[in-house]
């Protein structure tokens, strides 16, 4: 569409490319922002199961020491 309106209207080519320019930009921003919101997730992810292997083990030891203390 962009390339007949282009033919037709020789004056517009600048602006027309501009334009598409500007549009093509935007999806770039925006599958980038889309990836570093998703790697940052990723990375909150990681990060508290890392955490919670760690608090869960504990939790688990102290379970244990206190059940062997009571016998």
């Amino acid at each position: 569409m962009a390339d007949k309106l282009g033919s037709s209207h020789c004056e517009l080519q600048g602006n027309i490319f501009g334009f598409m320019q500007r549009i093509s930009q935007f999806f770039v921003d925006l599958y980038n922002q889309i990836g570093d919101f998703i790697a940052r997730i990723a990375k909150g992810a990681a990060a508290w199961i890392a955490t919670a292997e760690y608090t869960t083990q504990r939790n688990l030891n102290e379970i244990r020491t206190w059940i062997s203390g009571s016998l």
